[in-house]
C-alpha cells in the first residue's frame, strides 16, 4: 500500500486515536510512501513491545474495517 492523500490523512487520524487511548505523547511523526516513522514517549508502565504491538495491530484492524 502506498500512503498518500486521504490515506495518509486517514492512517494519521487512527493514530492519533489509539495514542490518545494509552496516554501516548506523539512528539513527531512522518508518513513515506510505504511507512511511517515517529517519535513518540509514553509511560514506563508500558513496554516499546508493548506500545509497538498495539499501534500496529489496532492500526491495522481499523484500518481493515474502513477499507483503508
Amino acid at each position: 500500500m502506498v500512503i498518500y492523500g486521504q490515506i495518509k490523512k486517514d492512517i494519521g487520524q487512527i493514530l492519533r486515536k489509539l495514542c490518545e487511548q494509552k496516554d501516548i505523547e506523539i512528539i513527531e511523526a512522518e508518513a513515506c510512501p510505504d511507512h511511517i516513522h515517529m517519535l513518540i514517549s509514553f509511560s514506563p508502565k508500558y513496554s516499546i513491545s508493548y506500545v509497538m504491538g498495539y499501534l500496529k495491530g489496532k492500526s491495522s484492524l481499523f484500518s481493515t474495517d474502513t477499507r483503508i
